[in-house]
């Protein structure tokens, strides 16, 4: 998913015309301490991480890997605080949804709209 719109799309079929989300993210099994031990996890992030397009890619790798602060990313990138939390809301979800189906096996499902 290079394309930038392409993932505007994708990320707004999460949701239905209520902004309420079709599927809501489940519990992950397992502790999070145990995952950040497990190099086949960090291969998956990687692995999802890689289709994120180039600007929800670099502003998720800056922020969250990285951990630069959220001022130094929108100088970086050259963004408003609105458009990098819009990007970084969008790279999350995106990840989500790519681990869930890479990692922890659970494809969400479609719900219609309420």
């Amino acid at each position: 998913m290079a394309d930038p719109h392409e993932a505007v799309e994708a990320v707004a079929g999460m949701f239905n015309k209520h902004g309420k989300w079709r599927d809501a993210p489940k519990r992950w099994a397992g502790e999070p301490e145990e995952l950040l031990q497990r190099s086949e996890f960090w291969d998956a992030l990687r692995q999802c991480m890689a289709k994120l397009p180039g600007p929800l890619g670099d502003a998720f790798q800056l922020r969250e890997i990285q951990g630069l602060t959220t001022e130094k990313v929108r100088d970086l990138l050259g963004l408003s605080t609105t458009n990098l939390s819009t990007r970084l809301s969008r790279a999350r979800a995106l990840l989500r949804r790519c681990l869930e189906l890479a990692w922890f096996g659970k494809r969400p499902s479609r719900k219609k709209d309420r």
